[in-house]
């Protein structure tokens, strides 16, 4: 069977996704729930396993969104959250504090079908991004440095991390 070319692979890519629309269910771990993943490779001449962005919860529908400057870029958001912040009325401010950006952290997975048996195999959505706060990525970082643990990134000798997700809201999630 012939290798499609990039762009035949491009507009089957494009027709995939505007024929079931955004998968929002696709970096984040589900409210009160465990899952058991495998970070992928990386290379390690040229990055880590994670990259951290910049993020607004603009909740609601919306959510939490990346902001453009993690890239470099101009965003209206965080325009916004400047000017609130450095504004003299009261009100402002306590919007400021609730626009506030946060440091949240990437990592590129797959997630196993069952939690306690590997050999079930993974989900069949594929690879997706694991979103995760500071203190996850800090663990992921700890476990990685450590010589003992080894490299769970490593594709024969690496293994799997479980991560686990208590609490349903903002503030009381850990």
């Amino acid at each position: 069977m012939a290798k499609q070319s990039l762009m035949d692979r491009l507009k089957a890519k494009r027709e995939q996704i505007s024929k079931n629309g955004g998968d929002y269910d696709t970096y984040i771990v589900p409210k009160d729930s465990t899952l058991r993943v495998r970070v992928l490779p990386f290379d390690q001449e040229e990055g880590d396993f994670s990259i951290e962005a910049t993020t607004f919860y603009l909740g609601g529908d919306m959510g939490t969104v990346i902001s453009p400057v993690t890239f470099g870029e101009d965003c209206p958001i965080y325009d916004m959250y400047k000017k609130l912040k450095d504004s003299k009325d009261s009100e402002d401010k306590a919007l400021a504090d609730k626009l506030k950006p946060k440091k949240k952290y990437y990592a590129p997975i797959v997630k196993y079908k069952d939690l306690k048996d590997p050999a079930a195999g993974v989900d069949d959505k594929g690879v997706k991004l694991l979103m995760m706060p500071q203190t996850v990525c800090q663990q992921m970082l700890d476990y990685f440095l450590e010589p003992e643990q080894g490299d769970f990134t490593e594709p024969l000798t690496g293994y799997d991390l479980k991560v686990k997700r208590t609490g349903s809201g903002q503030m009381d999630t850990e």
